[in-house]
């Protein structure tokens, strides 16, 4: 079996490892929200895909999954999330985002799906690889093309224990934390979250002129192949 890729988590500030729940879960129109930037960043996605990527459609299962968790308020992968979507899918993805502040912290779940699409400009698809220093496994799961279906859950979190400068613990009193699965998940290492188009076009090509004066034009047509490997 294939192991997965680095999962990668996302925090809007910084760190943090130590959460206390306040309050939690999505209203239905959120749920809608997330699935159709979820849809969206998809359909969006750059370069474009050969083939359009399916739209996700919404899982209850997974998105109990993500909001149990979630309300744990821990700032790191839900190692059994696979087992707690009951074997519905051979591996559940995941994407977690959290926005921390001293005021109160934006409750807004859309902002998690931008930051994660945000990071297609760090990502080249051609060779799989993120540039040096950066993010980029949420937006690979977010347009894997073996992904058909997403869960969310969201929880407002009243402390956040987080390391400040030279790893000093500094308090934020406000914390918001997205949780978000997939199934089936992708990020496998050595494949490509979706396929693009071999690109043709015509080059400038060499002339000939013959003794009749007339000028023969050689169209030279380059292929580019995608090679995932």
């Amino acid at each position: 079996m294939q192991s997965p890729l680095l999962l990668c988590t996302l925090v809007v500030v910084v760190l943090c490892t130590g959460l206390q729940r306040a309050q939690a879960k999505l209203t239905p129109a959120q749920e809608a929200a997330m699935l159709a930037a979820h849809n969206n960043a998809r359909a969006t996605a750059s370069p474009t895909p050969c083939t359009q990527l399916t739209n996700l459609t919404y899982s209850p299962a997974l998105a109990r999954v993500a909001q149990a968790y979630s309300d744990r308020c821990i700032y790191e992968h839900n190692a059994n999330r696979t087992t707690d979507a009951g074997g519905a899918f051979r591996y559940v993805g995941e994407n977690l985002y959290l926005s921390v502040s001293h005021s109160p912290a934006s409750s807004d779940p859309v902002a998690s799906v931008t930051a994660w699409d945000s990071e297609k400009v760090d990502y080249d698809l051609a060779t799989l690889v993120c540039t040096p220093g950066k993010m980029c496994g949420h937006y690979t799961q977010l347009v894997w093309n073996g992904t058909t279906q997403v869960g969310c859950g969201a929880t407002m979190c009243k402390t956040a224990n987080l390391p400040g400068q030279n790893f000093n613990p500094t308090r934020f009193p406000h914390a918001y934390l997205v949780t978000c699965n997939y199934g089936v998940g992708g990020n496998f290492r050595g494949q490509s979250p979706y396929e693009t188009c071999p690109q043709t076009g015509a080059a400038p090509g060499l002339h000939h002129e013959s003794n009749a004066g007339s000028a023969i034009a050689m169209l030279v047509f380059l292929v580019c192949l995608f090679v995932n490997i």
